[in-house]
């Protein structure tokens, strides 16, 4: 089996989450690529991206909270 685990480098924690799943695939015999998807894109969104997420999370962390239990409602279909 082959699989592609890709993650944002905005904080740690998403590349951590990749990593672990990929040590478990690893430990099935699973082909594992993981990638950061930010290395697909231009350093200036690149960096926007980081920023602005680690200072919506550093300076407003409760919209940050309140977007994020709100996210499953947008990305379910009807």
């Amino acid at each position: 089996m082959k699989l592609l685990i890709l993650h944002a480098s905005a904080g740690g924690g998403h590349r951590r989450a990749a990593e672990a799943l990929a040590a478990a695939a690893l430990e099935r015999g699973a082909d594992v690529v993981v990638r950061d998807t930010l290395d697909f894109v231009p350093p200036l969104y690149r960096r926007t991206y980081a920023g602005g997420y680690l200072a919506l999370v550093r300076t407003m962390p409760e919209l940050w909270g309140y977007l994020y239990a709100h996210s499953d409602r947008f990305a379910q279909a009807p």
